[in-house]
């Protein structure tokens, strides 16, 4: 009976999702495969609902849980529970970790003889019974515990270009409390350049122009930051990611561990505050005025030091070995049950956790659920699907770095994909960012959800003015692991365009998720069934989708993108070579994958022939990995993409030429080049091992 009502629907949904020629998508199955593949994407499109995307919800948003608290263990509970409810093959993987504990913070004015403490909570809400329940205390984790007492210097945005600007004003920030807003670069960037200035402290703020009315109503009228709203978020800033004990090797229970006095923790206080508290401070500094591009929201002229007015800083944060877990299930793949399709998205938040990261909690529990209903109906996936919820995420990518550690053989030989799913449904405006082999696939998937009048993929194609508009993959996330360290093809999907900013505040509640994002839960659905559908093909299709002439298509726009910038000019003598094979590679590589599609379309590739194949394709990504790892973050292996490592956030694509232009001394351009001209050879030589399984059976 179940296998009948879900098959029932396609008719209905499956008829028109399909604008275009249908079997192109899934030329990667033989012909007679397609219709069975294409019946099972129309019963996982139609699962998802608003009714369990809204339960899922509410189950997990209702306590704050920060990673190491009890709402985190509960939360954990939870999502065991929910996996194996669903007959998902389930476990918890407990790991220790160092983290911070939050005791206290305080953060006063003085003027003379008086003194003005500042508030560090966000203001209740009647209008948000979460907010007025509970308002959990902000605090930037990883903050090193002690007291800063001195003037004040306004440094912007805190970016390593806005440090420089102040040394070039005459400016000094030793001994001095330093304030910066946030944006533009990652918050442990802010600190890690505050302290290497001599601060004695620094104070983060979110500006009224960047996230506040300066670009719409504040919550709860509007969606947008109010004058209490406050980000949190942790400052650390390692050469690597996941536990700060345990680099390359996962943290168990008797792991061994650096000496935490090594480590290059944050050794000055710092505290995060909203804008009413941190214009307290703003408005009284009376040095000289900013420059212009320097002024933010709030009214009056800001200035860049301080002479009659002191703040005193004064933080609480012990930081000890906490233990806390990753939530799996896993469908076991039907043939190839040792490769693996990984779907994921953190667990843990700072307060609620609505938008981060449980917009894409419910996302990544619907697409389980799918997928559990369908093999219960005797669809299972021909590969192993892990579905994961990270833990720690917040902290550091601390849970899926300690998974892709602790299982880093397994991984390189049978990591397929892996997808990030982390705040995916803030809006109804489809985006995603991919590592090149992974971009037509995501396109194909995109075609096969209806949204409005057409496709998911006719919005997305008509909002990127002719052509979907793709992110490049770089640091902030769980998919970091996974990519940038061990060379598995990975993509974030989402959606955005939502009006309003809940961002790692106490407003992260399911009460402004609906207010601005919406009740209908429209967004987390298109999510879901996109997903659905990459997924399944990932998992199922007898012929990987990878395709390989997008390195490229992206390589060139990465190199013209370099050569707009300082080195410009090096970089277009050095790259003469390199930019005229990339010709031939996308050509030769377009050709060798016709010829694979219609092998494996006509039934020529089979077997061994076909198994070759896939095992080039699966070392494709691999083969960007460098043994020595990147110039000073050796845990960073692929030389085509990493994080760039002055703003965290941001992607350095082919991040040799980066550090060439940055005037690394043991990188020049021409060495560079050089290592870019040998991994492109290595994928010229797996082309025509392609190209050999292409025509094994003729």
């Amino acid at each position: 009976m179940r296998r009948l009502l879900l098959l029932l629907p396609l008719l209905v949904v499956f008829a028109p999702t399909y604008a275009g020629d249908a079997p192109g998508a899934l030329a990667h199955w033989p012909e007679a495969a397609r219709t069975k593949q294409l019946a099972l994407e129309g019963i996982l499109q139609v699962v998802p609902n608003a009714d369990r995307l809204r339960a899922w919800h509410d189950l997990f948003c209702a306590e704050a849980h920060p990673a190491g608290t009890p709402g985190d263990t509960n939360t954990i509970e939870k999502m065991v529970k929910a996996f194996r409810d669903m007959g998902l093959e389930t476990y918890r993987d407990d790991m220790w970790v160092y983290l911070p504990h939050f005791e206290s913070a305080q953060v006063a004015v003085e003027v003379g003889d008086q003194v003005f403490p500042l508030s560090l909570r966000e203001r209740p809400l009647p209008e948000d019974p979460h907010v007025a329940e509970s308002v959990p205390a902000a605090f930037n984790a990883y903050s090193a515990s002690g007291q800063a007492r001195g003037e004040v210097v306004y440094a912007n945005y805190g970016t390593r270009e806005d440090f420089k600007r102040l040394e070039a004003l005459g400016i000094s920030c030793k001994g001095k409390v330093v304030i910066a807003r946030y944006g533009k670069n990652y918050r442990g960037f802010k600190a890690k350049f505050a302290e290497a200035a001599g601060a004695a402290g620094l104070l983060m703020y979110t500006d009224p122009a960047d996230s506040g009315w300066g670009r719409g109503l504040p919550y709860p009228e509007g969606g947008f930051a109010n004058e209490s709203y406050i980000q949190r978020g942790s400052i650390k800033t390692l050469a690597y990611p996941g536990d700060p004990l345990t680099p390359g090797a996962p943290a168990t229970k008797d792991a061994e561990r650096l000496d935490p006095a090594t480590v290059a923790l944050p050794k000055i206080p710092v505290q995060p505050i909203g804008w009413a508290a941190a214009a307290k401070i703003l408005e009284r500094m009376d040095g000289a005025s900013v420059p212009a591009k320097w002024q933010g929201g709030l009214p009056f002229r800001y200035r860049l030091t301080s002479r009659v007015m002191k703040v005193r800083l004064a933080v609480q944060q012990p930081r000890r070995i906490m233990r806390t877990s990753n939530v799996i299930g896993m469908i076991r793949g039907a043939k190839f049950p040792d490769q693996k399709v990984v779907i994921g998205c953190h667990l843990d938040a700072w307060t609620f956790g609505a938008g981060d990261p449980h917009a894409g909690s419910i996302v990544l529990y619907e697409m389980a659920r799918s997928f559990a209903d369908a093999a219960r109906a005797g669809q299972r996936p021909d590969r192993t699907i892990v579905f994961a919820n990270w833990g720690a995420e917040e902290f550091g990518i601390i849970g899926s770095t300690e998974w892709c550690e602790s299982h880093h053989d397994d991984l390189l030989a049978n990591g397929i994909a892996y997808v990030n799913l982390d705040m995916a449904a803030m809006g109804k405006n489809f985006r995603s960012a991919a590592a090149p082999l992974l971009k037509d696939a995501i396109q194909d998937a995109a075609a096969a959800v209806a949204h409005g009048e057409g496709s998911v993929l006719d919005d997305w194609t008509a909002r990127g003015k002719g052509k979907p508009g793709f992110g490049n993959l770089g640091g902030g996330s769980d998919h970091v692991g996974f990519y940038l360290h061990l060379g598995i093809p990975s993509c974030s999907l989402g959606g955005g365009g939502s009006q309003g900013v809940s961002y790692h505040s106490a407003y992260d509640t399911v009460t402004w998720y609906r207010k601005v994002v919406g009740e209908d839960y429209a967004a987390a659905k298109m999510v879901a069934q996109v997903g659905n559908v990459l997924v399944a093909r990932l998992a199922n299709a007898p012929l990987l989708p990878f395709h390989p002439a997008r390195y490229a298509v992206d390589m060139r726009a990465h190199l013209a993108a370099l050569a707009k910038g300082k080195g410009g000019e090096a970089l277009a003598k050095a790259t003469t070579d390199l930019s005229a094979r990339l010709d031939s590679f996308e050509k030769d590589a377009r050709a060798v994958r016709s010829a694979l599609e219609k092998a494996v379309a006509d039934g020529t590739c089979t077997g061994e022939s076909l198994a070759g194949a896939n095992a080039v394709l699966l070392g494709l990504e691999r083969a960007w990995l460098l043994p020595k790892g990147l110039p000073g973050r050796p845990w960073y292996r692929n030389a085509f993409a990493t994080t760039d490592p002055y703003s965290g956030y941001a992607a350095w694509m082919l991040p040799l030429f980066h550090h060439a232009v940055e005037g690394d001394a043991n990188q020049t351009m021409e060495m560079a080049a050089a290592v870019y001209s040998h991994l492109l050879k290595g994928l010229e030589q797996k082309l025509q091992l392609l190209k050999a399984a292409a025509t094994a059976g003729n």
